[in-house]
C-alpha cells in the first residue's frame, strides 16, 4: 500500500513539474492564502494551481528550484499523507520549527536522484499545509528565503497578493 501511495504522489509531483512554469526572473513577491492564515514569499512567475475537492496545490520553478505549497482540509489530509509517505521512504527525521503563531515539523534530505528536498508541514485548526522545495544544491539561498518568509498569523498585511490569484 505504501508503494502505491508513493507512486501516486510521484506521478502527481511529476505532472506538476511538467506544467509548472520556469522563470529566470529572481524577483519575489509576498502572497497570502485567501483565508489569510499564512503568508509567504515566492518567486514571481505563472503559478500552477490545482484544486481538488479538499486540497489545493501550487507550484512554481525559479532559480533552478521547485517550490510547492499544498493545502488540505483538516478532514481529508490527502496531500499531507502522501508527503508523509515520501518522508518515511527516505527515513528523514523532522525537527520542530516555529512559524509565526504556529509550530510545524521540518524535514531536509537528499533523495535517490541527487535532489535536495526540504519539507515543512504545519497543521492548524483550519487545515494542513505542506511547503516543499526540490533543488540540486544542499545550501540554496532561494530555499532559505522561501522557508524564512513563511508566517502564520491572524492579521496579515493587506498589500499581499492572494495565492488564488497568483497568475501574473
Amino acid at each position: 500500500m505504501n508503494k502505491i501511495l508513493l507512486v501516486i504522489w510521484l506521478v502527481f509531483a511529476t505532472s506538476n513539474l511538467a506544467f509548472a512554469q520556469t522563470t529566470s526572473n529572481s524577483d519575489w513577491k509576498t502572497y497570502t492564502l485567501v483565508n489569510k492564515e499564512f503568508s509567504l514569499e515566492m518567486p514571481i512567475g505563472k503559478t500552477m494551481r490545482g484544486f481538488g475537492e479538499k486540497s489545493v496545490r501550487y507550484a512554481v520553478v525559479a532559480d533552478d528550484t521547485y517550490f510547492f505549497v499544498f493545502s488540505d482540509s483538516p478532514k481529508t489530509l490527502l496531500q499531507t499523507k502522501l508527503v508523509h509517505e515520501i518522508i518515511k521512504a527516505h527515513k528523514a527525521v523532522g525537527s520542530s520549527s516555529a512559524v509565526g503563531n504556529a509550530v510545524g515539523e521540518k524535514f531536509a534530505f537528499a533523495d535517490a536522484d541527487g535532489f535536495y528536498q526540504t519539507i515543512l508541514i504545519v497543521q492548524t485548526k483550519a487545515g494542513s499545509y505542506v511547503f516543499q522545495t526540490v533543488c540540486e544544491t544542499e545550501n540554496n539561498p532561494s530555499v532559505e528565503r522561501f522557508f524564512a518568509s513563511i508566517q502564520f498569523n491572524e492579521t496579515l498585511g493587506e498589500e499581499s497578493s492572494s495565492l488564488n490569484n497568483a497568475d501574473e
